[in-house]
């Protein structure tokens, strides 16, 4: 993203009955991980399991 990274938007939302999901191209432990501190409910990578994605 050209003006902001996902956790800087993530860290913007403050809506707490926002659910959000990360989808992300990269599989590392620290996004992973990172992601959930700013209250994501779920993580997924790509290429996208849409199995995976309906229960997001």
């Amino acid at each position: 993203m050209p003006v902001m990274d996902g956790f800087e938007v993530l860290w913007r939302i403050k809506d707490p009955d926002l659910k959000n999901t990360v989808v992300n191209d990269v599989g590392e432990v620290n996004y992973h991980d990172e992601s959930f501190k700013y209250g994501v409910l779920s993580y997924l990578t790509k290429p996208i399991d849409l199995r995976l994605l309906g229960k997001a």
